[in-house]
């Protein structure tokens, strides 16, 4: 993969730049976001290691993870957008809500507020799993600032889950 147009010519990229953003065999340009924040009731660290990954345990209701980024400048179009997680157990109906506020500068920061509470996913226990978040992010633009959660909706141990960031996509 190359890295992406937004290291200028003749510039070196960062090491955040190079494994951050990167331009696809398909020309899509990719940026991955680690989770920046949870809340969790049962345990004392908010980012704790599930394996070799940093993570967010969401092992109890209402449990959350956060993702923060901002929309880069020579956006156009979401070609997918996806937390990837880790299941704890295998689940026809993991039940976990998304929701996303965004807004630009001179904004308000829930300019654009959109959730998805309706939504469960079949997943198999610790299997990695993409859930999109795209149909939250509906009015999207280039230099918006987006805060994206995954919250536990059900008290269900079938309902655990690690959070390790957000995959987002865009041409």
């Amino acid at each position: 993969m190359a890295v992406s147009s937004a290291v200028a010519p003749g510039q070196s990229a960062t090491a955040a730049q190079y494994n951050n953003l990167r331009t696809d065999a398909l020309g899509a340009q990719n940026l991955w976001v680690p989770v920046t924040y949870g809340r969790t009731n049962e345990l004392n660290d908010i980012i704790t290691p599930y394996g070799d990954f940093p993570a967010v345990a969401c092992i109890a209701l209402n449990d959350y993870g956060l993702m923060s980024f901002k929309v880069p400048h020579d956006f156009v179009a979401i070609t997918s957008a996806e937390i990837i997680v880790i299941p704890q157990a295998t689940e026809a109906n993991a039940d976990w809500d998304i929701s996303s506020d965004y807004g630009a500068v001179g904004e308000a920061y829930n300019t654009h507020s959109e959730a998805d509470a309706a939504s469960t996913y079949n997943v198999v226990s610790n299997q990695l799993f993409a859930v999109d978040v795209s149909g939250i992010l509906t009015a999207l633009a280039a230099d918006d600032y987006v805060g994206i959660k995954l919250l536990q909706a059900n008290d269900d141990i079938a309902n655990d889950v690690y959070i390790l960031g957000l995959r987002f996509r865009y041409a």
